[in-house]
């Protein structure tokens, strides 16, 4: 506080002075300690003591104010970057970052609204005049002033201007050398609408696209100079916007200590993951690897039975966050999520049901009446407050439960696969190509289809199709003999996810046979499907009732597949009276299978004098292993994957 006092940040009072102070309003502090960061102060803005409270963020709407632009700042960097690359594919990248100090204490309060920011610490009273963390308006707040920034170095760029040298700045930057090219190989990447590079008409590189993600500026270049006066461009920009340096009114806009801590180079951390310019990848910090691993070996090891619904959802958030470096990871863990799903709604549905839930609805507090309460605007702010505050003790007594749940069996193996994933030996690095994380044009595409009998699917840029009929014992748990609340039924929603999956291991094997200097270094295949709850599985798995253990298979074995092959799928939706020959296909069966019961069967000979579009495509046989992955996840809703790679299939020309 002696700080924030120093910075002007607050004025402090006699703490009895705040007796008389017309709607004084008292906000709950306390500190923010992360480890290798600078503590922080924080505001519980929404805090009420009782009923009747109205906090500070009771007195603004999230639905009024402007929405944020934070969230896409990384993307933005990946496609900058991967454009980089597009227009120079033999260049070191280098990476800028920049942040301004105290973001939000910046913008200071209208003197009407500084009694709402009352503080209480021992006998001081201190008033908050600029934003603190912890109010629903400060983010919102501080967004325009952050793109401006942004826009701003930008447009310095672009207009080529003398831009000053800020030596103060500039001199204990850390940029590193240009390495020895002949011993350095770059990943390349390839151009499409949506990456036509960095040149420019006039042959001119054009500016960094400036991001801010709340007060960290993230920018890259292709250069040693390009990247020194991008970060005086940003410093320039923070001058401008927010002030011109003045140690006696405020601190520094730019945070000097962050901007010479880090070398600018091909490889930072970036908003807590790892950006390689070299490879083109983004990966998980070692760190944050060794304490998942931790987590998984310590906390939740062997010898862990049970859990509460608090340390499940903490772990969860965990593991949520490293897929972001990986998509194929939230695939790992669906039984767990889907466990905390029904622990939760469990304990709500018993909460509802207890005696302190109706001691709750019970409650009244009469404690005080406003003299304002003849106000309908008062009254509607008492019933929020009330409402609120009921949400908030329930969400409190959920959250807060002691009440054990033990872990399933799907559950555990789910951990004690994650555990050796995350082991140093792991050969899975937890790492994903740029080019897979970006909006991108599908370098080759498939089709395909299912019907209660079997499937198919064909690609003409990678040259094959394929057909599978159905063993007899799953047609016997379709429509095709069981009603549909029977729980045996399998849906077709499955039998398409299993042509996704077949269609995807084609691909595979088709772009192995690529042998093209030309061809792209992470490829992106787009399978189309006229089945959208199949897409929507190939992106992620509901935790929900909808989800079978059929389904919750097939996904692990769809992400068994990504994580041993390094390729990016994208399935889009296509009508059904445009998907005609993967229909045509996956109908045009050879009934002589019909009676077989327990075995995929491929197509025959006969299929290409029946279907003359595939004349002249390879066949792909999926391989045996990968057709008993298949048949187990479908007719037991299980599956042990492989801790090594399989043979997905071959292809021939028939």
């Amino acid at each position: 506080m002696n700080k924030e006092d120093a910075r002007e940040n607050i004025f402090t009072v006699e703490r009895m002075l705040g007796l008389f102070i017309t709607n004084i309003n008292y906000t709950p502090q306390g500190i923010l300690i992360k480890p290798n960061k600078k503590d922080r102060l924080i505001n519980d803005s929404s805090f009420q003591l009782t009923q009747i409270s109205i906090p500070y963020n009771a007195f603004t709407n999230k639905k009024d104010e402007p929405p944020c632009t934070f969230g896409p700042a990384f993307i933005t960097l990946l496609i900058d970057i991967y454009n980089l690359r597009v227009s120079f594919p033999n260049h070191e990248l280098r990476l800028g970052s920049d942040d301004i100090t105290g973001a939000f204490l910046l913008l200071k309060f209208t003197p009407e609204a500084v009694s709402g920011k009352a503080i209480q610490v021992g006998n001081n009273l201190h008033f908050a005049v600029a934003q603190t963390f912890g109010d629903t308006t400060s983010p919102p707040n501080w967004d325009p002033f952050s793109r401006a920034t942004c826009q701003i170095a930008s447009n310095l760029l672009n207009m080529n201007v003398d831009l000053p040298t800020h030596q103060t700045y500039m001199n204990k930057v850390k940029v590193s050398p240009d390495p020895e090219y002949k011993s350095i190989t770059f990943t390349k990447a390839t151009k499409d609408k949506f990456n036509p590079g960095k040149l420019t008409d006039q042959n001119t590189v054009s500016p960094p696209n400036f991001a801010m993600h709340v007060d960290d500026k993230i920018y890259a270049a292709a250069s040693i100079d390009h990247i020194l006066r991008a970060t005086r461009a940003s410093i320039t920009a923070n001058n401008l916007v927010l002030g011109l340096p003045d140690h006696t009114l405020k601190p520094d806009a730019t945070d000097m200590d962050k901007l010479h801590e880090t070398e600018i180079s091909y490889r930072r951390n970036i908003l807590g993951k790892i950006v390689n310019t070299r490879t083109m990848s983004v990966s998980l910090p070692i760190d944050k690897r060794v304490a998942i691993h931790t987590a998984l070996t310590t906390t939740w090891g062997p010898q862990r039975k049970s859990f509460t619904i608090l340390e499940a959802s903490q772990l969860a958030g965990t593991l949520v966050n490293a897929t972001q470096c990986c998509r194929w990871g939230a695939f790992l863990f669906i039984a767990f999520m889907s466990t905390l799903h029904n622990t939760i709604s469990k304990h709500f549905k018993h909460i509802l049901t207890s005696d302190e839930y109706n001691t709750l609805l019970q409650e009244k507090d009469q404690s005080w009446i406003s003299t304002e309460a003849n106000s309908q605007d008062w009254l509607d702010r008492v019933a929020t407050s009330k409402f609120k505050w009921f949400h908030a003790r329930i969400a409190k007594i959920l959250w807060n439960s002691k009440e054990k749940t033990f872990i399933s069996v799907p559950m555990r193996d789910e951990l004690t696969h994650l555990t050796s994933i995350f082991t140093a030996q792991c050969p899975f690095k937890w790492e994903a190509p740029i080019g897979h994380l970006i909006p991108r044009c599908a370098d080759y595409d498939s089709l395909g289809d299912a019907c209660l009998r079997g499937g198919g699917g064909f690609s003409i840029p990678l040259n094959f199709w394929w057909q599978l009929t159905w063993p007899l014992s799953l047609q016997l748990r379709t429509l095709l003999n069981l009603k549909k609340k029977d729980p045996a039924l399998l849906s077709i929603n499955l039998f398409e996810y299993v042509s996704i999956i077949v269609n995807l291991a084609a691909c595979i094997e088709a772009i192995g046979q690529i042998h093209n200097k030309n061809s792209p270094p992470d490829p992106v295949v787009q399978i189309w499907t006229d089945n959208t709850t199949a897409s929507a599985w190939t992106r992620k798995m509901s935790s929900g009732r909808g989800t079978t253990n059929e389904s919750k298979s097939l996904a692990r074995l769809f992400c068994y597949i990504l994580m041993h092959w390094q390729i990016g799928v994208s399935s889009s939706y296509i009508k059904g009276e445009e998907n005609v020959l993967a229909d045509k296909i996956s109908r045009t069966l050879d009934h002589t299978h019909f009676q077989l019961d327990s075995h995929f069967h491929v197509a025959t000979q006969s299929l290409k004098q029946q279907i003359p579009e595939i004349q002249g495509l390879r066949c792909f046989r999926p391989s045996p292993e990968l057709l008993k992955l298949l048949n187990s996840a479908l007719s037991t809703g299980s599956v042990i994957i492989p801790t090594t790679k399989i043979q997905l299939g071959q292809l021939s020309h028939m």
